[in-house]
């Protein structure tokens, strides 16, 4: 049993020391003292013993209370605002996604890594053959080092939403730094704070699959649009059409159910990469460059830009 104990502390213990840092160096400023520091009201000068008492204590620049003190407000007291608050934010999305990337597997492994050693109990437990000892740690390391991987290397999708959230923080930081340059009676502390309350919104987690929900949407809109289109377009292959496939596929010796199929009977599964870029360069040329290659040679529409791309890239 004692040999059961001390295995058990050498395949779990390092786990947590792991998982207490985030495998990350330690700081020596902590992310809570930065804050207290930002935040917390100051001592005013020639306060007794440092302490703010018998002279007012000197509110934090973060402060509203501060920036309504009685006195007119300034462009510079705004900017003063704006930087401990983007500071504070910063702060807490740091400890926040220190905590969703550690707390998402550290309770995961730890409880992986224990379950692997205490199933071999019995085996460690009733063994009288030093093979079998053997053969049992050497099964639990295997499964332990299982375990570290799956739970943090395997695991994408917690870096996907750090990604994410980091995307739509420095989008929503753009006008907050436009704002600063701005007169006051252009940019009020209202707009200051609805402009950085919506970047604090940025960095959650509801705000990054938003963002990926309506990345996915604009996506899926423009390729139904383009569907549609080729859908609804009316075909007139010509001559064109075929000197301009034979260009994007040279390898082409006949169109078999309008794929191009090489001397062997095979398909010529993607076009040619710079004839295919010369033909786009083209068709932008002509305002084209959002109608689908396939479309393009085709349509009946465009037989006169078909026949002008030709021209331009001297294809025979």
């Amino acid at each position: 049993m004692r040999i059961l104990l001390a295995f058990l502390c050498v395949l779990v213990l390092p786990a947590c020391a792991m998982t207490e840092t985030g495998f990350a160096p330690r700081s020596y400023y902590t992310i809570d003292g930065d804050i207290a520091a930002l935040t917390q009201d100051r001592p005013a000068t020639g306060s007794d013993s440092g302490t703010g008492t018998g002279t007012q204590a000197v509110k934090s620049d973060g402060s509203l209370a501060k920036y309504f003190d009685g006195t007119t407000p300034t462009e510079a007291r705004r900017n003063n605002f704006i930087e401990i608050r983007l500071a504070v934010y910063d702060l807490e999305y740091e400890r926040f996604t220190q905590n969703l990337r550690a707390g998402r597997t550290d309770a995961e492994t730890i409880a992986d890594l224990t379950v692997i050693g205490l199933s071999l109990a019995t085996t460690l437990s009733d063994s009288k053959h030093a093979k079998t000892v053997l053969g049992a740690i050497i099964t639990s390391f295997t499964g332990g080092r299982a375990a570290i991987e799956k739970n943090y290397y395997a695991d994408r999708t917690t870096s996907a939403l750090i990604t994410q959230m980091d995307a739509e923080r420095k989008a929503a930081l753009i006008p907050i730094l436009t704002g600063k340059a701005r007169p006051l009676a252009e940019y009020s502390i209202s707009d200051t704070i609805r402009d950085l309350l919506a970047y604090k919104r940025a960095g959650s987690i509801d705000g990054a699959l938003k963002a990926v929900q309506k990345a996915a949407t604009d996506k899926d809109e423009a390729a139904s649009a383009a569907l549609k289109e080729y859908r609804a377009v009316k075909f007139g292959a010509d001559a064109n059409t075929l000197r301009i496939r034979k260009y994007l596929f040279p390898a082409m010796v006949k169109v078999l159910d309008n794929q191009p199929i090489d001397a062997s009977g095979a398909v010529i599964k993607a076009p040619d990469p710079a004839h295919l870029a010369s033909v786009q360069a083209e068709m932008t040329k002509l305002n084209l460059g959002q109608v689908l290659v396939p479309v393009f040679m085709n349509a009946a529409a465009f037989a006169d830009e078909r026949a002008k791309v030709i021209a331009a890239l001297n294809i025979p």
